[in-house]
C-alpha cells in the first residue's frame, strides 16, 4: 500500500542540461539518459533547480515542453521536458 501512495506523489520529468551548467551536476549525463527524473508531484522549474544544487546567483534559462518559462514558480506536471541552457551575454 506504501509504494503505491509513494508513486502518486512522484512524476517523472525530462530534464536536459545544456553547455557549462553541466559543471554544476555531476551526474548531469546520467541525469539526462533516464527515462525521466522523479521529482515530487507539483515541483516546480524552482525546486528542480534546487535539487540539481545550481548556485541561486546562476542565470538560467527554462523551457517547459519547449516554451520559454517566465515564473519558476510554475508548477511541473508528469511528462514535461524541462531544458536548461546557461544565459548568455555579449554582443
Amino acid at each position: 500500500m506504501d509504494d503505491v501512495h509513494t508513486q502518486r506523489e512522484k512524476m517523472r520529468v525530462y530534464v536536459k542540461i545544456y553547455a557549462s551548467l553541466r559543471q554544476y551536476v555531476p551526474n548531469a549525463a546520467e541525469i539526462m539518459r533516464q527515462e525521466g527524473w522523479e521529482v515530487a508531484q507539483g515541483a516546480s522549474v524552482e525546486d528542480v533547480l534546487k535539487e540539481l544544487h545550481f548556485p541561486e546567483s546562476l542565470k538560467i534559462l527554462a523551457l517547459i515542453n519547449g516554451v520559454h518559462c517566465k515564473d519558476r514558480g510554475e508548477p511541473l506536471k508528469d511528462g514535461d521536458q524541462l531544458l536548461l541552457y546557461p544565459l548568455m551575454s555579449g554582443g
